[in-house]
């Protein structure tokens, strides 16, 4: 089944929490009539994981690394304005899982 593409709203600081199909992919992340989203192309038919994305406005402190488990990753997602505010997006994901976000051979050659 192909990946279809879903906006999802998030805080403009803090975390948001989400719970998607094995490999998603966050496309953007974008400013839409004054709200923070995310989107995300989704296969549907996958088994859902949870994934959290935590904005963090410009002069605020970024997730710490530190603080994240040993099997959690942070990726830059992106930057958006929205007003006067600039928020900066992060994705924190399970590495655990990160084998699963990747089409597998079978799934994209049929083997």
């Amino acid at each position: 089944m192909a990946k279809k593409i879903y906006k999802f709203p998030l805080n403009l600081m803090g975390d948001t929490m989400l719970t998607l199909p094995i490999g998603y992919d966050v496309l953007s992340v974008g400013n839409q009539g004054g709200k923070l989203v995310a989107w995300v192309a989704v296969n549907e038919e996958h088994k859902k994981i949870p994934v959290k994305l935590v904005s963090c406005m410009t002069g605020h402190n970024t997730p710490d690394v530190k603080e994240l488990s040993s099997e959690e990753i942070c990726q830059f997602v992106g930057t958006v304005q929205i007003g006067p505010h600039v928020s900066h997006v992060f994705e924190i994901y399970d590495f655990a899982y990160e084998a699963q976000k990747e089409p597998r051979l079978k799934e994209t050659t049929g083997i």
